[in-house]
């Protein structure tokens, strides 16, 4: 995973998924 789809992740689904 790059900070890029971390930061993705972050702002389309809940907390906990980020990973």
């Amino acid at each position: 995973m790059t900070t890029e789809w971390a930061d993705l992740s972050a702002s389309q689904t809940p907390p906990g998924f980020n990973f």
